[in-house]
């Protein structure tokens, strides 16, 4: 394969075939290049984007050495670079039958194939190169077919060529890391454990694989483990900035708020902080209800991302936790505003406008949640709600039977109708109901009695609540 082109090495030596083509150009004059200047000059022009400058150098080399198939190459590879893949593949085909064991030949046709999306074709090219290229070529070779098979989605092939490659480079990075998505993509992770656990009895210093077993336990829930791996790659490398954002989110998810924030200060030590770790820290903090201190890291993010969404919405969250309505309403809005299509801004915003009495606007976002996202069944409940306190119990029945259409055995929905037909001395439709949601999930009957606590009083319901189990 050629080697890569490099301008600060050839620059002076061609300097003087560069001068006299641009001479040549301007005073439309003729002049000799050899073969190789021919292709320095395409090179160079070609790395400038210049390319009605090459297409003139390969006019002018076709017409000086039509016989070279370093020339033709380059021309299939102009043809490439811009985007006519289909005019290379043309030119390449009439080469291969010269020259079928051209190692530059089958390279290129092979990255052609893969501009094409053919990539059977390009991975047929490139296996033709394996018993070709030179021992320290074959890294890229494989590389370039587990990526072919990945754009195939032929994972399990992919995880065969990579693990070729850590064979033969076990500092291979970048083949690491596909290893990991391809597991996870492929639902295997656990077979992504007991790869990285053999790999690193052979290589324990390897900062990569640390961190990919980490991020794989994390993905498993399995939080404990995966912050023993994220602590093995900062003691390899204590600048390895990943594995404090990989910890920090386990220490999170097991609820130790303090060690995460601590966690993630230690980064400040590495490099500058970022609009995300000052959002993480500030969700930490609105975890342990410290909101005034949630409020001031979530500033800070916005400081440095003025259209940092959630942020915005962490604020109105926090803003709202500490009764300060006008503020909670105002970062809210904002946060809806540069995401609007976002489920969940929606939801916190239509909590934030009811508890503040602004129940047509709530009602609003709520129905934008069951527009963006209809499988939230929690929606029809908060809806209902909305409705029955805006407007009357008729409203908020009619609501969740819209929701009962959406989701027919959710029990919540029928306990809730059955406080809400109690409300109105419906014995019938409660009881009803009432056994409609102990039949789906006699569990949830404390959320009955934690509504509407009076639904002691009335009998049929208790003799319901009493036979539960029996």
């Amino acid at each position: 394969m050629d080697d890569d082109f490099d301008f600060n090495d050839d620059f002076q030596r061609f300097s003087e075939s560069i001068s006299r083509f641009e001479n040549m150009i301007k005073n439309d004059t003729p002049g000799f290049f050899d073969v190789e200047e021919i292709e320095y000059l395409i090179d160079f022009y070609m790395d400038k984007n210049q390319m009605s400058k090459v297409e003139k150098i390969i006019e002018i080399g076709e017409s000086l050495h039509p016989y070279s198939i370093e020339l033709q190459l380059k021309k299939a590879q102009f043809y490439q670079n811009i985007h006519r893949p289909n005019k290379s593949l043309k030119l390449l085909n009439k080469l291969e039958q010269i020259e079928p064991t051209n190692i530059d030949l089958l390279y290129l046709k092979a990255s052609v194939y893969s501009q094409l999306r053919e990539n059977k074709k390009s991975i047929e090219y490139y296996q033709k190169l394996l018993p070709l290229v030179e021992e320290d070529e074959l890294e890229e070779i494989l590389m370039h077919i587990a990526f072919e098979y990945e754009n195939l989605r032929n994972y399990h092939e992919a995880v065969n060529y990579f693990k070729q490659v850590l064979k033969n480079n076990p500092g291979n990075e970048t083949a690491v890391f596909e290893l990991t998505f391809c597991y996870e993509i492929t639902n295997q992770l656990e077979e992504g454990v007991k790869f990285f656990q053999k790999f690193l009895d052979y290589h324990p210093y390897s900062s990569s694989a640390w961190y990919n077993l980490g991020t794989t336990y994390f993905k498993l829930g399995l939080f404990e483990k995966a912050i023993d791996a994220f602590e093995f790659v900062i003691a390899i490398n204590e600048h390895y900035t990943p594995a404090y954002y990989g910890k920090a989110g386990a220490l999170f998810e097991l609820e130790r708020y303090n060690e995460a924030i601590n966690t993630y200060f230690q980064v400040f030590d590495i490099e500058e902080p970022d609009a995300q770790i000052y959002h993480n820290i500030a969700e930490s903090y609105e975890k342990l209800e410290d909101y005034t201190q949630a409020i001031q890291y979530y500033k800070k993010a916005i400081a440095l991302n003025p259209i940092y969404s959630d942020a915005y919405m962490g604020m109105a969250v926090s803003y709202n936790e500490l009764g300060q309505n006008k503020s909670a309403l105002f970062f809210a809005k904002k946060g809806v505003e540069l995401d609007e299509k976002n489920a969940d801004f929606q939801y916190i915003f239509g909590d934030i406008l009811k508890a503040n009495g602004f129940y047509e606007e709530a009602i609003l976002a709520y129905s934008k949640v069951i527009q963006l996202l209809p499988d939230t069944k929690s929606i029809w409940l908060d809806l209902a709600e909305t409705f029955r306190e805006y407007l009357d119990i008729e409203h908020a029945i009619e609501v969740l039977h819209k929701g009962l259409e959406q989701h027919a055995d959710y029990a919540l929905y029928h306990y809730r109708l059955t406080a809400y037909y109690l409300m109105k001395n419906d014995i019938t439709d409660a009881v009803k109901h009432m056994e409609k949601a102990i039949h789906s999930d006699a569990s949830e009957v404390t959320e009955l009695v934690e509504f509407y606590p009076e639904c002691i009083n009335f009998e049929e319901i208790i003799l319901l609540i009493e036979n539960i189990g029996k």
